[in-house]
């Protein structure tokens, strides 16, 4: 059995205990090209790719996550 590479948490933080369970997403798999990757999906990593969009709509940018989108 593998380890995970991120913190258990007992619970789910903040918002997201107001929310529905969400289903995951599937995982990424082979090469990704990308202008600008931002590692957390939490708010400010959501914060900050959706400003890198309107800063540059053309640029591809990646968002990732280890465990659950905020």
């Amino acid at each position: 059995m593998q380890r995970p590479t991120f913190p258990a948490y007992p619970d789910r933080s903040g918002l997201n205990t107001l929310l529905q369970k969400r289903s995951a997403c599937a995982e990424a798999k082979g090469d990704i090209a990308a202008d600008h990757v931002v590692v957390g999906a939490g708010y400010t990593g959501l914060a900050a790719a959706r400003r890198l969009a309107e800063l540059q709509p053309q640029a591809r940018i990646i968002v990732i996550e280890a465990t659950e989108v905020g």
